[in-house]
Protein backbone atom coordinates (compact mmCIF):
# COMPACT_ATOMS: atom_id res chain seq x y z
CA UNK A 1 0.00 0.00 0.00
CA UNK A 2 2.65 2.64 1.11
CA UNK A 3 4.75 1.80 -2.43
CA UNK A 4 1.59 2.58 -4.07
CA UNK A 5 0.68 5.67 -2.37
CA UNK A 6 4.53 6.85 -3.24
CA UNK A 7 4.31 6.12 -6.73
CA UNK A 8 1.29 8.17 -7.22
CA UNK A 9 2.76 10.75 -5.35
CA UNK A 10 5.76 10.73 -7.60
CA UNK A 11 3.63 10.78 -10.41
CA UNK A 12 1.92 14.00 -9.68
CA UNK A 13 5.19 15.60 -8.50
CA UNK A 14 6.43 14.79 -12.09
CA UNK A 15 3.47 16.20 -13.82
CA UNK A 16 3.36 19.08 -11.40
CA UNK A 17 6.88 20.13 -12.59
CA UNK A 18 6.15 19.25 -16.47
CA UNK A 19 3.22 22.06 -15.73
CA UNK A 20 5.32 24.62 -14.33
CA UNK A 21 7.96 24.56 -17.18
CA UNK A 22 5.23 24.49 -19.19
CA UNK A 23 4.05 27.69 -18.08
CA UNK A 24 7.34 29.31 -17.35
CA UNK A 25 8.13 28.45 -21.15
CA UNK A 26 4.98 29.85 -22.03
CA UNK A 27 5.51 33.15 -19.87
CA UNK A 28 8.81 33.13 -21.47
CA UNK A 29 7.92 33.13 -24.94
CA UNK A 30 4.87 35.57 -24.27
CA UNK A 31 6.92 38.19 -22.54
CA UNK A 32 9.85 38.26 -25.45
CA UNK A 33 6.84 38.62 -28.08
CA UNK A 34 5.89 41.84 -26.56
CA UNK A 35 9.82 42.90 -26.20
CA UNK A 36 9.72 42.16 -29.32
CA UNK A 37 7.00 43.96 -31.23
CA UNK A 38 8.06 47.15 -28.83
CA UNK A 39 11.11 47.17 -30.38
CA UNK A 40 10.19 46.70 -33.74
CA UNK A 41 8.15 49.88 -33.04
CA UNK A 42 11.57 51.91 -32.85
CA UNK A 43 13.96 50.19 -34.85
CA UNK A 44 13.14 52.89 -37.49
CA UNK A 45 13.53 55.90 -35.27
CA UNK A 46 16.94 57.71 -35.15
CA UNK A 47 18.87 58.86 -32.62
CA UNK A 48 16.49 56.98 -29.88
CA UNK A 49 15.78 58.86 -27.24
CA UNK A 50 15.35 57.71 -23.62
CA UNK A 51 12.36 55.79 -24.12
CA UNK A 52 13.40 54.02 -27.05
CA UNK A 53 16.34 53.13 -25.46
CA UNK A 54 14.74 51.71 -22.44
CA UNK A 55 12.86 49.81 -25.24
CA UNK A 56 16.08 48.46 -26.87
CA UNK A 57 17.31 47.54 -23.55
CA UNK A 58 14.40 45.69 -22.01
CA UNK A 59 14.38 43.05 -25.05
CA UNK A 60 18.25 42.55 -25.32
CA UNK A 61 18.62 41.87 -21.39
CA UNK A 62 15.37 39.63 -21.58
CA UNK A 63 16.55 37.94 -24.56
CA UNK A 64 19.82 37.12 -22.95
CA UNK A 65 18.75 36.62 -19.27
CA UNK A 66 15.61 34.21 -20.92
CA UNK A 67 18.01 32.39 -23.20
CA UNK A 68 19.69 30.68 -20.44
CA UNK A 69 16.59 29.26 -19.14
CA UNK A 70 15.05 28.49 -22.18
CA UNK A 71 18.47 26.29 -22.79
CA UNK A 72 17.88 24.70 -20.01
CA UNK A 73 13.91 24.20 -20.49
CA UNK A 74 14.87 23.12 -24.12
CA UNK A 75 17.79 20.25 -23.16
CA UNK A 76 15.22 19.05 -20.56
CA UNK A 77 12.47 19.17 -23.23
CA UNK A 78 14.12 17.13 -25.60
CA UNK A 79 14.46 13.99 -23.44
CA UNK A 80 10.70 13.42 -24.17
CA UNK A 81 9.08 12.66 -27.18
CA UNK A 82 5.80 14.31 -25.96
CA UNK A 83 6.92 17.26 -25.04
CA UNK A 84 8.91 17.96 -28.13
CA UNK A 85 5.41 17.74 -29.89
CA UNK A 86 3.87 20.29 -27.73
CA UNK A 87 6.40 22.78 -27.84
CA UNK A 88 5.83 22.43 -31.69
CA UNK A 89 2.18 22.59 -31.32
CA UNK A 90 2.19 25.42 -29.21
CA UNK A 91 5.15 27.60 -30.49
CA UNK A 92 4.68 27.35 -34.45
CA UNK A 93 6.33 30.28 -34.86
CA UNK A 94 9.01 30.66 -31.96
CA UNK A 95 12.01 31.78 -34.26
CA UNK A 96 9.53 34.52 -35.83
CA UNK A 97 8.04 35.15 -32.44
CA UNK A 98 11.07 35.95 -30.56
CA UNK A 99 13.89 36.61 -32.45
CA UNK A 100 15.07 39.98 -34.44
CA UNK A 101 15.92 39.21 -37.82
CA UNK A 102 19.05 39.58 -39.08
CA UNK A 103 18.90 42.45 -40.71
CA UNK A 104 16.58 43.99 -37.68
CA UNK A 105 19.78 43.68 -35.02
CA UNK A 106 21.95 45.10 -37.97
CA UNK A 107 20.12 48.32 -37.82
CA UNK A 108 19.92 48.72 -33.92
CA UNK A 109 23.10 47.96 -34.34
CA UNK A 110 24.77 50.47 -36.51
CA UNK A 111 22.33 53.05 -35.25
CA UNK A 112 23.92 52.49 -31.61
CA UNK A 113 27.11 53.06 -32.78
CA UNK A 114 28.12 56.55 -32.50
CA UNK A 115 31.83 57.41 -33.30
CA UNK A 116 33.47 54.77 -31.39
CA UNK A 117 30.91 54.80 -28.70
CA UNK A 118 28.24 52.16 -28.42
CA UNK A 119 25.33 54.21 -26.88
CA UNK A 120 23.10 51.19 -26.65
CA UNK A 121 23.06 47.60 -23.98
CA UNK A 122 26.17 45.67 -24.05
CA UNK A 123 23.49 42.49 -24.97
CA UNK A 124 22.89 43.96 -28.03
CA UNK A 125 26.52 43.36 -29.17
CA UNK A 126 26.31 39.39 -27.65
CA UNK A 127 22.80 38.80 -29.61
CA UNK A 128 24.27 36.86 -32.44
CA UNK A 129 25.84 34.79 -30.84
CA UNK A 130 23.14 34.44 -27.99
CA UNK A 131 20.42 33.56 -30.79
CA UNK A 132 22.26 31.50 -33.04
CA UNK A 133 23.28 29.43 -29.86
CA UNK A 134 19.64 29.25 -28.78
CA UNK A 135 18.28 28.74 -32.36
CA UNK A 136 20.75 25.40 -32.66
CA UNK A 137 20.49 24.19 -29.24
CA UNK A 138 16.29 24.20 -30.18
CA UNK A 139 16.47 22.55 -33.61
CA UNK A 140 15.36 19.04 -32.21
CA UNK A 141 12.66 20.39 -30.12
CA UNK A 142 11.76 22.87 -32.85
CA UNK A 143 11.60 20.82 -35.67
CA UNK A 144 9.96 21.78 -39.08
CA UNK A 145 9.50 24.99 -37.16
CA UNK A 146 13.09 26.07 -36.81
CA UNK A 147 13.25 25.66 -41.30
CA UNK A 148 12.02 29.47 -41.18
CA UNK A 149 13.65 32.31 -42.37
CA UNK A 150 14.26 33.93 -39.29
CA UNK A 151 15.69 30.22 -37.95
CA UNK A 152 17.90 29.86 -40.66
CA UNK A 153 19.67 32.79 -41.07
CA UNK A 154 20.48 33.07 -37.36
CA UNK A 155 21.43 28.84 -37.54
CA UNK A 156 23.78 30.41 -41.00
CA UNK A 157 24.99 33.22 -39.17
CA UNK A 158 29.30 33.48 -39.28
CA UNK A 159 29.96 35.08 -36.72
CA UNK A 160 33.02 36.93 -38.33
CA UNK A 161 30.01 38.58 -39.72
CA UNK A 162 29.07 39.82 -36.44
CA UNK A 163 33.29 41.67 -35.61
CA UNK A 164 32.51 43.55 -39.27
CA UNK A 165 29.37 45.08 -38.56
CA UNK A 166 30.84 46.09 -34.80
Amino acid sequence: MNRKVIIVLCSVLLSLSACKEEKELKYIVTDLSEKKANIEGVIGHTPYNQSEHEIISSYFRAFLKYSERLEILIKKGTKKKKDILSFREKFPNFCEDTVLSLSQWNEINQKCLVGNYFLCAEEARVYPRIAKKLILIGSELLGENSNGERCVEWKTFDEGEENEST
